[in-house]
């Protein structure tokens, strides 16, 4: 399995009104190819690139102008790919063997700035099934091209900052067969800035998990009553998170959580 991608075309440029600045557009294409011959895959596939953007500002008498910002540009390959096979599971595609599929995305950056590589936080996993059927097969080790790394090289404190809030998850797979994906929120989860986490389902309020957590590196650490355990985050950004619990043996649970939109205080006039 090869995850590689081309970057540097460019696409055209964009104004910005409020920011008054003018933005190169590049178009990047991710690629994974399954080079097995009698296996296919179930592939995870992440790529992303630092490029800019305008941050609107606004003020009580409406829109007064704006600073360029730092922007995560993500592309997600699966989830973008028109790639058609007739092994789909809820949105995530299996390979079959010989097959590859594609995504493309387009990244701003400030005009006469390159097209970034990808280097944020890029994520490649998958797992080999054999012959071409969808059970869920083991684990193997990754090939990458055009130094495209498996995990996240370093988590910065804004991981921290990204991490803390209320989230709804929208996706559960299982190696125990489970593969659930509802956009209807029912299971949700808060970390709070202050280590403290929450658990609780849409009805049952008053019955919250109430643990403790801390991040080190891309594993957060929880802890509770009947001891302590680690989830791997695979993906994390300002809208999505993406994150695995191990069980030993070679069984484990990847859940999709998406953010819950904080809600605006409105000061009476």
């Amino acid at each position: 399995m090869v995850l590689s991608y081309k970057k540097g075309v460019y696409f055209g440029e964009r104004y910005d009104e409020y920011c008054k600045t003018t933005f190169d557009i590049y178009k990047v294409v991710g690629i994974v190819d399954n080079r097995n011959q009698d296996k296919a895959a179930f592939v995870v596939a992440v790529l992303g690139f630092e490029g800019k953007t305008c941050n609107k500002i606004y003020n009580d008498n409406g829109p007064s102008g704006g600073e360029i910002i730092d922007k995560i540009y993500t592309l997600d390959i699966p989830g973008q790919t028109q790639h058609k096979s007739q092994y789909w599971v809820n949105r995530v595609v299996h390979l079959l063997p010989g097959e590859k599929m594609e995504a493309t995305g387009y990244v701003e950056v400030k005009k006469g700035e390159p097209c970034p590589d990808a280097e944020s936080s890029p994520y490649f996993t998958y797992e080999l099934i054999p012959g071409a059927n969808t059970s869920v097969g083991k684990t193997a080790d990754n090939s990458v091209a055009n130094n495209v790394i498996e995990k996240p090289q370093k988590i910065t404190s804004n991981y921290n900052e990204l991490l803390v809030g209320k989230w709804t998850r929208i996706h559960l797979m299982n190696t125990s067969g489970v593969d659930d994906d509802s956009d209807e929120p029912g299971y949700f989860t808060e970390f709070k800035a202050d280590g403290q986490l929450l658990h609780w389902s849409e009805g049952d309020s008053d019955e919250r998990y109430d643990y403790r957590w801390a991040l080190n590196g891309n594993i957060v650490n929880i802890k509770s009553v009947y001891g302590t355990h680690d989830k791997e985050i695979l993906f994390l950004d300002d809208k999505k998170l993406v994150i695995k619990t191990d069980w030993g043996k070679g069984e484990y649970a990847v859940e999709t959580f998406k953010k819950v939109p904080a809600k605006r205080t409105v000061k009476a006039k």
